[in-house]
């Protein structure tokens, strides 16, 4: 086993290498980060220069990934933001975990995610215990009880709403339960407080309680988990009717073992392995978060501040939060390989 893992991480070292030479390319492609300060009088030449020559935006793109990797203390700088004197690069780069600094929060990008990181947990964490409660539980009764009204019900609503997009359920999930909620209550005269919030976590009047928070969660929690529920559950029902056919369930069955256990622990724990591999690629996003939902409910998340990066052209911050996403993806497949074979102890890797 730690041979196949050492393998396994010698061989993601090239896969990342790529993403991130493709990606720097990408984001410094789109023009200069402050060019927006042309149209501002108050802003000179020599200020926008100073800022290329502080950010390293002066230097071709080649010598900029260097520097964005290994850092620039390796070579002198001429001029600092305020043009006095000479000064050494103080940026480590990220090998040295320095994301450098963010240009539209005017920040450290590593500022930037302590600050949004915990928010995005708390909504996508929540979103995935959500998932995975009611995907077992609507895909595991879907397979006992096959072609069964239940069955023929949950089948539907996952086909439709799997091939909804996600800013969709968002936009209709606020549409009923905010906007025609509260047309509702003005109508006859009752408490529009009931209504759901749609903006942010809490309530800018409120006491930022676990209450409120909790407030603020359904609607983006629901927009999220709804897809996934439908996904999930197709593949948990799919893999159940293929293990609960087989032939050590029969004899689990012929030896009077209670349904119940048979359900949980024969059939569950085997028909549960494409679902690790799934996971296993969901979950580096959790880091990342919900990009859509996030701009839809204006959650000051991962995902809101991956779009105010992209609008600016914030190359330090996407590049960090494409790199944080990469080796997320891979380590969390590496995992999803670990417990295979804690799963199924025929998986042996050699």
């Amino acid at each position: 086993m730690t041979k196949y893992i050492v393998q396994r991480v010698l061989q993601a070292i090239p896969l990342l290498i790529i993403v991130t030479i493709v990606v720097f390319t990408l984001s410094f492609a789109g023009g200069n980060p402050f060019a927006y300060l042309a149209q501002d009088p108050r802003a000179t030449e020599q200020d926008r220069h100073l800022l290329n020559e502080k950010f390293g935006l002066n230097d071709p793109i080649p010598q900029q990934f260097v520097t964005w990797l290994i850092g620039d203390d390796w070579r002198m700088r001429d001029l600092d933001m305020d043009g006095e004197g000479e000064t050494p690069g103080e940026r480590l780069g990220i090998l040295r975990g320095d994301f450098g600094q963010s240009i539209s929060y005017r920040k450290p990008v590593a500022t930037v995610f302590a600050e949004r990181m915990p928010n995005t947990l708390i909504l996508m964490v929540t979103q995935y215990v959500v998932t995975i409660v009611f995907a077992l539980g609507i895909g595991i009764l879907a397979a006992i009880k096959q072609y069964s009204w239940f069955d023929n019900i949950a089948t539907g609503a996952s086909f439709i709403l799997f091939s909804m997009p996600v800013f969709l359920v968002a936009l209709l999930l606020v549409q009923v339960f905010a906007v025609q909620c509260r047309e509702l209550m003005k109508a006859i005269g009752g408490d529009v407080g009931i209504c759901l919030p749609v903006q942010g976590m809490y309530d800018v009047r409120g006491d930022r309680s676990f209450g409120d928070l909790l407030r603020h969660l359904i609607l983006p929690v629901a927009s999220l988990a709804a897809i996934s529920i439908a996904g999930y559950s197709r593949y948990i029902r799919s893999t159940m009717l293929e293990v609960i056919n087989s032939d050590y369930i029969r004899t689990a069955r012929s030896k009077g073992l209670p349904e119940r256990r048979i359900t949980f622990l024969h059939a569950l724990k085997n028909a549960s392995l494409p679902l690790v591999t799934i996971i296993a690629l969901d979950i580096p996003f959790l880091f990342g978060g919900a990009v859509i939902t996030e701009t839809v409910f204006s959650w000051p998340g991962m995902g809101l501040a991956f779009i105010n990066a992209v609008r600016p052209a914030d190359p330090p911050l996407l590049m960090a939060f494409t790199v944080m996403t990469a080796v997320g993806v891979v380590l969390f497949q590496l995992i999803a390989d670990v417990i295979y074979s804690w799963i199924d102890p025929r998986i042996r890797y050699n």
